[in-house]
């Protein structure tokens, strides 16, 4: 039969969160890139807005410019703002070979800012659980290694109410003591319970006795199928 394992509650939406992240991230810098490559093509111009059709859903708009001595009038532009009104002026991005073909960068910039913020919004939290995870894991190990080992009776089983799934608390932990100390374990599935009274092995930082690391692999045999009742 397996040992007691750590509930790793919400790590795999933290992991998710890192990846998602990391490709809105990357697809905010490939849009930057391309932006700065279509823009090198093209040739800024300062073109008055002539007419807005608006409609329940879109808006038309239409620009009248000059470029390279000709004048192109009421050439449809593919983006509408807020801000836009008849008879202002706005900066349009031209095809040399092709004027009457234009370009505004401004939704593209949006969409650029868009990605990066929101990849590394979530990059840097789920990038921040997962550097905490491997940290804690690191600690672990290394009290392990050089930690002051003692045993421990575990005197009572609780629910851990922190972590939900469907509104139900899914996990539980352990209060082990040893003489006055007492220590509290990490997060299993409460699909594993044990009896009251069971030992387990804790490892203590001899310069910091509230450094610690309850060992639940060391706990007694966990019988499957016995959930632990919210009280």
């Amino acid at each position: 039969m397996d040992n007691i394992k750590e509930s790793k509650g919400p790590f795999s939406i933290f992991i998710v969160f890192l990846v998602v992240g990391c490709l809105l991230f990357g697809g905010g810098f490939y849009c930057g890139i391309n932006l700065l490559v279509t823009l090198s093509k093209l040739v800024p111009v300062t073109a008055m807005i002539t007419e807005i059709n608006t409609y329940s859903d879109s808006h038309d708009v239409f620009v009248t410019f000059s470029y390279d001595g000709e004048t192109y009038e009421n050439v449809e532009l593919n983006f509408w703002d807020t801000s836009f009104e008849e008879g202002g002026e706005i900066e349009i991005f031209v095809n040399p070979d092709n004027p009457s073909e234009i370009f505004s960068s401004t939704p593209y910039i949006i969409l650029t800012v868009v990605l990066f913020v929101f990849g590394g919004s979530f990059a840097g939290i789920g990038g921040y659980f997962v550097d905490k995870w491997i940290r804690k894991k690191k600690k672990e190990k290394e009290l392990i290694l050089h930690g002051s080992k003692i045993e421990c009776e575990i005197i009572e089983i609780c629910v851990d109410r922190t972590y939900r799934v469907n509104g139900k608390a899914v996990n539980s932990f352990f209060i082990c003591q040893n003489g006055d100390k007492k220590f509290k374990s990490a997060s299993f599935k409460n699909k594993y319970t044990f009896d009251i009274g069971s030992t387990c092995t804790v490892y203590i930082d001899p310069t910091d006795e509230t450094n610690y690391y309850v060992d639940l692999k060391s706990a007694c045999v966990p019988v499957l199928g016995m959930e632990e009742k919210e009280k």
